[in-house]
Formats: structure tokens, sequence, C-alpha cells
């Protein structure tokens, strides 16, 4: 489970590479209608949680799809990391 909250100015797209994402609360309450997303946009001031079954081995990036926040001619930076899933 993730839950994302947007403290700043700037929206961010949310992207999770090979595992969609399951939105199921915004604001801490329920949606009525959870949806699956490949990328989740996060609005200042937006709480969203969602859920990712990370099931399939190898090393998925997760990063805000605005590539001016996550990289630049050095390199990764900012807003991404990776999940490193094992075989069970």
């Amino acid at each position: 489970m993730v839950h994302y909250y947007n403290e700043g100015l700037q929206s961010h797209p949310m992207h999770q590479h090979k595992f969609p994402q399951l939105i199921f609360a915004k604001d801490g309450i329920p949606l009525d209608n959870p949806y699956w997303a490949d990328t989740v946009n996060i609005a200042p001031g937006e709480p969203y949680s969602v859920l990712l079954q990370l099931s399939d081995p190898g090393v998925w990036v997760w990063h805000c799809h605005i590539l001016t926040h996550v990289e630049r001619d050095e390199g990764m930076f900012g807003m991404v990391t990776a999940w490193n899933v094992e075989e069970a």
C-alpha cells in the first residue's frame, strides 16, 4: 500500500513501471468505484491511497512522469526510486 500526498505547488503524475496501481481512496475516504491506473496524477494538496501487487521479479522504476523532476544530464535524481522484486 502506498499513500501519496502532494505538499508542493506542482502536480506530479506518479508512474509505476510494470505494475498498475489500484486507486482505492482519496482524502482517506474509500472510493465507491476503485480503479486501476498506470499513472496517478497527484495535484497539490491531494492525498491518494493505492495498492500495488509487485508480483514479477526484477527491478522496477517508480517515478514522477515529468522527466525534469527525475533526470538530468548527470543522471537520475529527485522523485524516482525502484522496487527490487525477488522471486518467492
